[in-house]
């Protein structure tokens, strides 16, 4: 089975995903805000925004955001809706999460939510996501996991099918193991 990039699968899709209940207001969202604890000085990355779910829920709380994705069409469903909410502290533009377009130790805070599993390098993502994160900043993730390494491949095969973007699920101890290895310190 051929895997779709994340561009053409998505640049279709994006004034559905920018309507969609679970994208905009799913039960990931308030833990992922709950851990991110986000403060009115923080600097905001918000990798694979998509059509800005995770930024907007950030925005009346944070100094700024920086939404990236590599659907342009994404970032359009964005950038309509920050000019529909008159959200004047998100910027969006397009970029890769393997090549974030910043300097080091920009952001206080990284989120990423429902797109790792698109990722086809993971840990050049972690590595980037850690070299833009300032000292003491937090990086929040909530994405698919699977719940065994044994059931790893059925779930990726069904995902594919489903969404020939997808490109691997992960479980917990793989991510901790991914987080270990690129500097992190896992919290929960």
């Amino acid at each position: 089975m051929q895997i779709a990039s994340s561009r053409d699968q998505f640049n279709p899709l994006a004034e559905r995903y920018s309507q969609s209940p679970v994208h905009r207001a799913g039960a990931s969202l308030p833990v992922l805000l709950e851990l991110a604890e986000p403060k009115i000085s923080d600097m905001v990355l918000d990798v694979a925004t998509g059509p800005g779910n995770t930024a907007f829920a950030l925005a009346d709380s944070v100094q700024s955001i920086i939404g990236v994705d590599i659907a342009p069409c994404m970032l359009e469903q964005a950038q309509l809706r920050a000019e529909t909410e008159r959200k004047t502290n998100i910027i969006f533009q397009e970029a890769s999460a393997e090549a974030l377009p910043f300097v080091f130790g920009f952001f206080s805070l990284v989120v990423s939510r429902h797109a790792p599993h698109h990722f086809h390098d993971v840990g050049k993502f972690l590595s980037e996501v850690r070299r833009v994160l300032a000292c003491g900043g937090r990086f929040v993730l909530a994405d698919q996991i699977s719940p065994t390494a044994e059931s790893c491949d059925w779930i990726d095969y069904w995902e594919r099918t489903r969404d020939p973007s997808h490109f691997l699920q992960r479980t917990v101890s793989q991510w901790q193991d991914l987080a270990r290895d690129t500097g992190f310190s896992w919290i929960l």
